[in-house]
């Protein structure tokens, strides 16, 4: 190897310490850092909007059919999915067959039955529909097969507001209430929402307390953990819980 003029030229400028490396100042790397916290803060804002959308979401969904079943129940004396006289009303265009029949038993509570085929949460939607309450996208069956409702255009049930989520109305502890669930779903109802998810919009429509008021939750039942601390009455939202989807919310319709 050799060494050429400029070489030593080269080493000789190092040696003197003329040549320099040069870094970044105190004030570029302050850019970079306030550029960056820019950047992060950014992401975890549009999370945060996103988040909120979806909140707001789920109160809207779930404000909007309250008053359509209110609608339908002032119109046709009867509940969405339990009226016994539906054929009277649509008989050329109700799904109708007879181990899955359009009117539902009249006893004034949306059952779940003991087959899925003849349970009347799945006629809930096709009813509402026919009645040009709500768009009629929805078959009358369980549109999941015969162990779970599947939400969506053609299915039983409508979307939620959220990923992979339904709306379900049906009698629960001498109750018809709307809820808000995963999607498929099987009638006892899986949750969707995490502790503060459900807390969020239970705290924009009621009182924020999941055993009072207009709107209540609780846990899916296969879950141990997740959506509240505490049991029976003394459980309160889990405010930690941001990511279980272990909550169904409940909210009762007066009839």
């Amino acid at each position: 190897m050799y060494i050429t003029s400029i070489d030593m030229g080269y080493m000789a400028v190092c040696r003197r310490g003329k040549y320099k490396v040069r870094a970044f100042s105190l004030i570029e790397m302050s850019i970079v850092l306030v550029v960056v916290g820019l950047i992060v803060g950014g992401i975890i804002g549009g999370r945060e909007l996103i988040k909120s959308a979806e909140i707001r979401g789920v109160v809207s969904k779930l404000d909007q059919y309250h008053i359509a079943i209110n609608n339908f129940v002032d119109t046709y004396s009867g509940l969405p999915g339990d009226m016994p006289n539906a054929m009277d009303y649509w008989s050329t265009s109700c799904f109708d067959l007879p181990s899955r029949p359009c009117n539902g038993n009249g006893s004034g509570f949306v059952e779940t039955g003991a087959t899925l085929w003849t349970r009347e949460p799945a006629k809930v939607w096709h009813h509402l529909g026919l009645a040009n309450i709500i768009p009629n996208h929805y078959s009358g069956n369980e549109g999941g097969g015969p162990t779970h409702y599947e939400a969506g255009p053609g299915m039983s049930l409508p979307l939620g507001a959220t990923k992979n989520s339904s709306i379900l109305y049906r009698e629960y502890q001498g109750s018809n209430v709307l809820m808000y669930l995963s999607n498929p779903t099987d009638w006892s109802g899986q949750g969707r929402l995490s502790g503060l998810e459900a807390y969020k919009v239970d705290k924009k429509m009621d009182d924020g307390d999941m055993l009072t008021g207009k709107i209540k939750a609780r846990r899916f039942w296969m879950l141990a953990s997740g959506c509240h601390t505490g049991v029976d009455n003394s459980a309160v939202y889990d405010l930690e819980d941001d990511s279980s989807e272990s909550c169904v919310l409940m909210y009762p319709t007066s009839f």
